[in-house]
């Protein structure tokens, strides 16, 4: 087996560099761009053996192929093998990863940037020492037709699009705002002829190839090649060639700094093609509802669904006209940086020219909706949504580089922008052609309140993929990063500026301020939802400590609710998910029988709060003269009100009753309005639904006893901050990156904030 990244090449500037390699990489051999860096060792067991080999590609720095090396992998490239014992087949994943940043000046992110690498093809390759016959099954959609050639024959079958009634869609738009796509679906050619009888053609492939020599054989699947296009499959003489980059696409190949390419292909020495072919539909597990309801620290429902007043709603996500799978078709969201993607058709509604470009990212954490679905209901079409989201937010969605800006690097993209096309920012959200098309000022970057690790979490238990653990511990050390300025002096002068001095600011002109570190809005509820994911993916209590600094910096039981104006939803809406939030904490801490101080610091608090909610609370659009948009998102919202409403009957049993009735007003509320509303289809709406119904019912042998203890702690009064205090608080945050100051710090900080901010 090899990997031949062939015809490689860089932009940097407005100056093109290209190399052809005129060597192919073995297993442990290395070339003039890439050499093998690691072979690791993942897992071994009586089932599986999983190994992972790692290489870096180098460039030359001079013209024409001259010059010395780069000092920088211009990419790198994982090559995971994971072989069942049992049946002999490996699966092959493999990563391509630009790991420098991207130029983002002003806070755009338009492809063709100079930290984007092209290439014009990349392929990977495996020579057999003999070969006869060859037979290549196309599709099981075209009654699994299979061709047979003699060992004189070649055969290549090359996707260049999806094949469906949009493949031409402009979320393909390439770095020069164009749509590159010239071909619908794929050709198959036999010794370098176009084959064009009905039984070869047809608009998407599932290929499976397969030699074989004697009485012995060789196969490859190459899963979702049509849904990752453009992808290839080839057979020359004695040599098998996937093309996960095709040097047949009419374009190059752009890979964005901090991005990744990611495809699987299936590998099996068998007697037969037969070994292969389940691979088209893999088997998925099922486990009965009930089970899941004795984990109440990772989900919490009520496996008793059937008549839940919401469901009709959400079925308009699986059933519907305009369900996720139609709108992947409508819209055309396939491609490799594409497929698994969300198409944000509820940004369209402003808009009267039809639709344009929006992506949806994972805003709300689709991939939790899809996951707790899957888990309610053993439904295949669910776990197929959270799978190729959860593919498309690691390799896509997340910054993955360590060469930009500390509150950058590791960080997750918004979706794009509101009421925008993405134009060539793809799933970056700003593009400098918003600004000179639609008036847009100012772009971005990054923003805990974009932030979610639920579903990456839940991904990551239900199918043990390794990739979504790294991104959930990513994710966390990115927002501590962002909350102590990178470790330099000046991010810390920062830091300081933006909170304690404002802090002193306000006791001057106001003569008081509210004293906390930490807003109380989603951003916050998002960072201790990562603090406790990180904790349950790794067990390492010091993630549970900082979850439960960062409630303590937030909320307090006692309070002076009012002042922090809640009911102004346009401003103050998503308080409710750092409740949520506060919920996640809890059910760790009685899973593990832990109701310490700090858990009854914030169950205390979330009680406290919820009471007020119960008094106070009503639906957001009866306040509609205080939003910007009047919309029935706003409507869907209101059922994360439900949830923390049936959370609050638990802890807080005296008042069960009356949040149990709050909690049915509300509900019925949603679902006569969503039920009659042209918005029900909407993936923003659905997306909040999915995940908000479910009731909370807390299955544990220790549940009464958790629902009536109480305590004797002091839990202390709410910050009353003075100015002298905030200089301590100040003193000490200075005095602490002094400690560690460093000039190369301190100038990597300035470099990358004056150049890539």
């Amino acid at each position: 087996m090899a990997i031949q990244p062939a015809n490689v090449a860089k932009t940097n500037g407005n100056h093109s560099q290209s190399v052809t390699p005129d060597t192919t990489v073995q297993g442990s051999g290395e070339s003039e761009t890439l050499q093998i860096k690691s072979i690791n060792v993942l897992e071994s067991n009586r089932v599986f053996s999983t190994v992972e080999l790692t290489y870096e590609c180098f460039f030359p720095t001079g013209q024409n192929g001259g010059g010395e090396h780069s000092a920088e992998p211009a990419l790198r490239v994982a090559l995971v093998l994971k072989l069942n014992h049992q049946n002999g087949a490996f699966q092959q994943t493999i990563t391509v990863h630009n790991p420098g940043p991207a130029m983002h000046p002003g806070g755009f992110w338009d492809m063709g940037g100079a930290g984007s690498v092209l290439l014009e093809q990349f392929d990977l390759i495996f020579v057999l020492d003999q070969r006869d016959s060859c037979q290549l099954s196309l599709s099981a959609a075209t009654n699994d037709h299979s061709l047979s050639l003699d060992r004189g024959s070649d055969v290549l079958l090359y996707q260049e699009s999806s094949g469906g009634s949009n493949w031409q869609s402009r979320v393909h738009t390439n770095r020069k705002n164009e749509v590159p796509l010239r071909t619908c679906g794929h050709k198959l050619l036999v010794n370098g002829i176009e084959q064009t009888g009905e039984e070869n053609t047809g608009a998407r492939a599932e290929p499976i190839v397969y030699c074989s020599h004697a009485e012995q054989g060789f196969g490859l699947f190459y899963r979702h090649f049509w849904q990752a296009f453009p992808s290839s499959v080839s057979v020359k003489g004695n040599v098998i060639t996937a093309g996960l980059l095709p040097g047949e696409f009419p374009d190059q190949h752009e890979i964005q700094g901090g991005e990744k390419l990611c495809k699987e292909i299936w590998a099996s020495c068998g007697h037969s093609i037969e070994t292969l072919r389940g691979l088209r539909e893999p088997l998925t597990a099922v486990i009965a509802p009930s089970h899941w309801q004795k984990i109440p620290h990772l989900l919490y429902f009520d496996s008793e669904r059937a008549d839940h007043p919401v469901q009709q709603l959400i079925q308009e996500s699986l059933n519907g006209t305009n369900n996720f799978f139609a709108k992947r078709e409508t819209y055309d969201e396939y491609g490799w940086r594409n497929f698994g993607e969300l198409f944000a058709d509820h940004e369209s509604w402003i808009r009267d020219e039809g639709y344009f470009v929006s992506h949806y990212n994972n805003q709300y954490d689709a991939i939790y909706g899809f996951g707790l679905q899957y888990l309610l209901t053993g439904d295949r079409r669910w776990f197929e949504l959270m799978d190729q989201l959860a593919h498309h937010v690691v390799h896509i969605d997340l910054y993955n580089t360590k060469e930009d800006r500390e509150d950058h690097n590791g960080g997750p993209f918004w979706h794009t922008d509101h009421y925008m096309d993405a134009y060539t920012a793809s799933h970056r959200a700003h593009s400098a052609k918003q600004n000179e098309n639609d008036g847009k000022p100012v772009g971005g970057c990054f923003s805990p309140e974009h932030c979610y690790t639920n579903g990456l979490t839940l991904h990551y238990f239900l199918t043990g993929n390794r990739a979504s653990r790294d991104a959930v511990l990513n994710l966390s050390n990115w927002v501590l990063a962002m909350e102590n300025g990178g470790g330099s002096f000046i991010g810390a002068l920062q830091r300081v500026a933006g909170r304690e001095l404002v802090c002193i600011k306000q006791l001057v002109n106001k003569g008081e301020t509210y004293g906390y570190y930490h807003y109380f809005n989603r951003g916050t509820g998002n960072m201790i939802i990562n603090m406790v994911n990180s904790y349950e993916v790794t067990g390492d209590n010091q993630w549970l400590k900082r979850a439960e600094l960062i409630i303590r910096e937030s909320i307090h039981y006692d309070d002076d609710i009012e002042k922090r104006t809640l009911l102004k939803a346009e401003r103050r809406w998503s308080y409710v998910v750092l409740l949520f939030a506060i919920t996640r904490y809890l059910g760790i801490k009685e899973l593990e029988g832990s109701m310490d101080e700090e858990y009854w610091y914030a169950r205390e608090a979330f009680v406290s709060y919820s009471r007020w909610m119960l008094e106070n609370e009503v639906p957001y659009l009866e306040n509609a003269e205080d939003l910007v948009h009047v919309n029935h998102t706003w409507t869907a919202q209101d059922s994360r009100k439900c949830y923390l409403m049936f959370q609050a009957a638990f802890y807080d049993p005296a008042n069960e009753d009356a949040y149990r009735e709050k909690a049915r007003q509300i509900m019925a509320y949603v679902v006569e309005k969503l039920g009659d509303s042209d918005e029900l289809s909407y993936t923003r709406i659905q997306v909040v639904l999915l995940q908000s119904f479910c009731r909370s019912k807390m299955v544990s042998g220790r549940a009464d006893e958790i629902r009536h203890a109480t305590h004797d702690f002091d839990l202390g009064s709410p910050p009353e901050p003075t100015i002298a205090q905030q200089i301590f608080k100040i003193t000490g945050k200075l005095g602490a990156a002094l400690m560690r100051f460093s000039p190369a710090r301190e100038y990597r900080w300035l470099k990358t904030h004056r150049k890539l901010g």
